[in-house]
């Protein structure tokens, strides 16, 4: 028997500890919306992601079909705030920071008024920067998983392949052609 806690808003509406006799966390889901039909349709309208704690560590869509030790955990991700807030935020900070005695917790005023204007800086830094947006692609990928998106990193191989070919450039060009068919 393995142990399945869901945290969280999940925990709150299908129950915070499952008890069932699974091998996968594919088939812990699974068997979960069985009994639950429900279950499903609120993780894939939910506006909060949840990620899947399997043992200890974190794990991703390759590993749902990994074996169970002892527990699973399906958790909401941790998701950070909006530029607006950052400002705000390091605003409130910064102002606090001029009000604040010289020595406040073993930080000097100064540190705490720069770490209030460093986020300032930060979240006008992301208003004014486009941030890439997931275009994921499964074109080149037989797979069907890509992690092949704007603004990732590229695996560089040394020695034998234990990364998946992510492709650097490429280039598609559609054209119009006028074919005249001849019946």
């Amino acid at each position: 028997m393995v142990t399945i806690t869901l945290i969280g808003a999940l925990g709150d509406k299908f129950g915070r500890d499952w008890s069932l006799d699974i091998h996968s966390p594919g088939e812990a889901i699974r068997a979960i919306a069985a009994q639950i039909p429900a279950f499903t349709e609120y993780l894939r309208q939910s506006p909060t992601p949840y990620e899947i704690i399997l043992d200890g560590s974190t794990i991703d869509e390759t590993g749902f079909d990994r074996g169970i030790l002892s527990s699973l955990s399906i958790v909401p991700t941790l998701v950070g705030a909006g530029a607006a807030t950052r400002i705000i935020t390091g605003a409130a900070i910064l102002t606090a920071s001029f009000f604040m005695p010289t020595m406040f917790f073993g930080l000097s005023s100064l540190s705490i008024g720069l770490f209030g204007a460093a986020m300032v800086t930060g979240g006008i830094v992301d208003l004014l920067t486009p941030q890439p947006h997931d275009e994921s692609s499964f074109m080149f990928d037989a797979a069907g998983v890509s992690r092949a998106v704007q603004g990732m990193p590229v695996p560089v191989l040394f020695g034998e392949r234990f990364i998946q070919p992510v492709p650097i450039s490429i280039w598609v060009d559609n054209e119009n052609l006028n074919v005249d068919f001849i019946s």
